[in-house]
């Protein structure tokens, strides 16, 4: 799930190749990556290239907006500070 999310939703990330959730397995397994599987996604996450530094701008776009949610005002500040309200904490 989080390769999906990483990789083909918020295209910030490459995928070394594991297809089956952990989470979900009928029966409980060992999935092991390959070092020259990791080797060629920390070489493609390296890259200088126009595909690297595509992901590398999509994650400070990212980052940025991360930022302003949790600052005062933000969507996450402002979530958390009516879930504290909710409960009555801090009253």
């Amino acid at each position: 799930m989080n390769d999906k999310m990483v990789v083909e939703v918020l295209g910030i990330g490459v995928s070394v190749g594991v297809t089956e959730p952990l989470i979900y397995q009928v029966v409980e397994k060992e999935i092991v990556v390959g070092r020259d599987v990791v080797e060629k996604a920390v070489r493609s996450v390296m890259d200088g290239g126009e595909e690297g530094e595509e992901r590398r701008r999509r994650a400070r776009a990212l980052a940025a907006k991360a930022r302003a949610a949790v600052q005062e005002g933000g969507s996450s500040h402002t979530n958390l500070v009516d879930l504290v309200k909710c409960f009555g904490i801090g009253e």
